[in-house]
């Protein structure tokens, strides 16, 4: 701390000092790290490099002017330069493959991939320059693809055409999304639309703003007029006519340029989906040159739209790129011009971080994934090229003393491990099968051989091996139990589950099959396999098992005793843990267990369902046909069912298969989810359908479940709910609530 002129206590001499002194903070400006990355950042690129690296061209054009292939660096290409094909034909009059020896054993001998043999006739030396070569090229590729990913180029790829019309649908409402886009696209002109010739803008609204009538030359003042431009643009007050995205498109097919870049933000192309496509496809059909349509996605994070936007591109024989917001962290600063003294006042600055969000398909590679596959590639040939290497090493250091065309570069050095005074250099990767057996096995036909040294016979196949420590591939689905000691127990019902994975060596994490977003860790002593299933029927008196639970849309497992088969008749009367007593079919599987499992589960799920009185739960209401906050006061009956005190202090009884609350598994959201979900307007729980779900997880877009069955044309309700406060359901659950609450 220092002391002005004045008298008064000075922070700003210090950094450290701001943090010992209480401080507030002002709201200061958000920006997007993907933006500020500089692609001219020199720490990255050197006056050595050559120009062509910060070209505008597309990866695939770039490669083939300047790839592997241009440099003749491919493996294939080295080879014909490092040595020469070995010739191998058929001899019809033998009737047999014929091969020449070249210069005895001199040379070294390679084998491609294909399967083609290549003398190696080059020293060391030149192998070295091209590995040196190739290392060189490696890292020509690697700033080649931090350029085409940093800047606008990570949101908007590589503006490789000469004249470009720019579409862009923005019918946001939110200024802060609205100025995200006019900030990507003014870095869009100041980076990579300079480096074209000709440009126009369309701005989707009522009257579809046009930069300019035609396509303007790109100049320093057309840029900037065009910055000033995009920056001038508002959200829209008014409703925008659902056409008003393909009359721009139908402007932008009448400026005469080489491509269209249909920039959407959000969901804003959604409002006439078909109309789009349909008018996209007749406008190329009809003309002699069809002008290709690359589309932009930003900020959108609903799935369906994005596969629209992408079929859209591919039908257009566009490229595809799709950017949204990831993260977002706090980056606090001291101001530099605010009017404190004590500079204790910190701005509370917002750093985005953001990602390219759907991976396109295979068949339409963007720019990024063709510089991967070339980066690849590149490694690949450098490691194949440090193996041949190391296997003609130069003579001086190993002379040769006896030469063998027949071991390969594994038994070259398996032989100078053993064997280092003899320096046998192994000339050939080639293996001769005979030098893989001894005298008295030669005249073995392989059948008997591979009985007695093959694959089977040392127990070394596949399913040898994982026998005793996985599970059979036809018991992929299994009956999940309870959790193993030491994790919290939440549900100790057993739904049918599918393995994931094993956790541990006596653990595995299981997925529900009914609910695919909740995964548990169980002990194998508590997993029971399809294998154990058996019929009712085969079942012997007085013996126990686990049954399903009758008229419980959960499918639930529970323990039981198997009383009698009923004689003329093809039921069991069957008696479950809470001395409920069903007539089951005996046309249903069952698994058995012994008494000290059935005593075990039972204690179990008795104590779960003492464990629930006194929570706080959503449940149905019979009377009222709606779900209600309430309160479980006691467990009567058999123990599945509960007495409810609804929060209109009215009570009534329910099964525990309607009972929501804490003691509920959380499941991970997934889109078309069905869930119960509160409506503030009624301030009741309703049925709804999961429509987006938010960046973070934290936030769900659902449409209510309309089951007004007399007013089926009125529109579905929507609504952003806290994804906490929602209660993921099965299909069966919802369609047996559906079937109540309309009867």
């Amino acid at each position: 701390m220092m002391t002005s002129k004045n008298g008064r206590a000075s922070f700003s001499a210090s950094p450290s000092a701001l943090l010992a002194v209480p401080y507030s903070h002002t709201n200061g400006e958000t920006r997007n790290f993907d933006l500020t990355t500089s692609s001219q950042d020199t720490t990255i690129y050197t006056a050595a490099d050559p120009s062509y690296i910060l070209s505008q061209l597309k990866s695939s054009e770039w490669l083939q002017r300047y790839g592997l292939k241009a440099q003749k660096l491919t493996f294939d290409q080295i080879l014909q330069q490092i040595g020469f094909k070995r010739v191998e034909s058929f001899n019809a009059p033998l009737g047999k493959t014929v091969g020449a020896k070249y210069a005895g054993n001199i040379y070294h001998e390679i084998q491609h991939d294909n399967g083609d043999r290549y003398v190696l006739t080059c020293r060391p030396e030149k192998l070295g320059e091209y590995r040196s070569r190739l290392i060189r090229m490696l890292n020509l590729l690697r700033k080649r693809l931090t350029f085409i990913t940093s800047g606008s180029r990570r949101i908007f790829g590589i503006i490789g055409e000469p004249s470009v019309c720019f579409v862009c649908d923005c019918k946001t409402t939110d200024h802060r999304i609205l100025n995200q886009v006019q900030l990507a696209l003014i870095t869009l002109f100041k980076e990579q639309v300079t480096k074209i010739k000709r440009f126009n803008i369309i701005w989707v609204s009522n009257d579809n703003e046009q930069f300019q009538q035609l396509p303007i030359d790109v100049t320093t003042t057309t840029v900037d007029q065009a910055i000033d431009w995009i920056s001038n643009r508002k959200c829209t007050r008014s409703k925008i006519s659902i056409s008003a995205t393909c009359e721009a498109m139908l402007k932008a097919f009448n400026n005469a340029v080489h491509s269209i870049y249909f920039i959407s933000e959000g969901n804003s192309s959604d409002l006439a989906r078909e109309m789009l496509r349909d008018n996209i496809v007749k406008t190329r059909l009809s003309s002699n040159a069809p002008i290709p349509i690359h589309v932009v996605s930003l900020f959108c994070h609903n799935n369906d739209t994005e596969t629209f936007l992408q079929s859209i591109a591919q039908t257009a024989d566009g490229s595809y790129m799709s950017y949204k917001i990831n993260n977002e962290i706090i980056d606090l600063k001291v101001p530099s011009n605010l009017n404190d003294p004590t500079r204790i006042k910190l701005q509370d600055n917002k750093l985005q971080f953001g990602i390219n969000a759907l991976i396109p398909k295979t068949e339409h590679p963007n720019d990024t994934s063709l510089m991967y596959k070339e980066i690849l590639q590149c490694q690949n040939i450098i490691d194949r090229l440090e193996k041949i290497l190391g296997f003609v090493r130069d003579e001086n250091v190993n002379p040769i003393q006896k030469i063998d065309t027949t071991k390969s570069l594994d038994s070259l050095t398996l032989s100078n491990k053993i064997n280092k005074n003899e320096n046998n250099l192994q000339r050939s990767l080639v293996i001769q099968s005979s030098a893989l057996f001894n005298n008295d096995e030669k005249d073995m036909a392989s059948i008997d051989w591979l009985k007695i040294y093959g694959i089977d016979a040392q127990k070394l196949d596949f399913f040898s091996v994982l026998q005793s420590a996985a599970l059979r591939h036809c018991d992929g689905v299994v009956t999940l139990l309870k959790s193993p000691d030491g994790v919290n127990r939440k549900n100790d019902y057993t739904p049918a589950g599918t393995v994931i994975k094993s956790n541990d060596s006596n653990n595995y994490i299981i997925e529900r099959i009914d609910l695919p977003g909740i995964q548990s860790n169980i002990s194998r002593n508590d997993i029971f396999l399809d294998s154990n299933l058996c019929l009712l029927e085969c079942m012997e008196a007085k013996s126990f098992a686990f049954i399903k639970y009758p008229n419980d849309s959960r499918q639930c497992y529970c323990p039981s005793v198997i009383l009698h088969h009923l004689e003329h008749d093809s039921n069991t009367k069957v008696r479950f843990y809470d001395c409920y007593i069903e007539d089951l079919a005996n046309n249903q599987f069952v698994i058995p267990i012994n008494k000290q499992q059935f005593e075990h589960y039972s204690i179990l799920r008795i104590e779960k369902e003492k464990s629930l009185i006194n929570q706080v739960i959503v449940g149905l209401n019979d009377e009222e046909k709606k779900f209600m906050l309430g309160t479980i006061k006691d467990r009567v009956g058999t123990g599945h069912r509960y007495s409810i005190e609804w929060c209109d202090t009215n009570e009534s009884k329910q099964n525990d298969e309607h009972l929501f609350g804490a003691f509920t598994l959380r499941n991970k959201h997934r889109i078309n989810d069905y869930v119960l979900a509160i409506d503030d307007d009624d301030t009741i729980y309703k049925l709804a359908k999961v429509q987006s779900i938010s960046n973070d997880g934290k936030n769900l877009k659902v449409q209510f479940i309309n089951l007004n069955t007399n007013n089926d044309n009125s529109l579905p309700k929507e609504a952003s709910v806290p994804s906490m406060t929602t209660f993921v359901i099965t299909i069966e659950y919802f369609n047996k609530i559906i079937h109540l609450l309309r009867t």
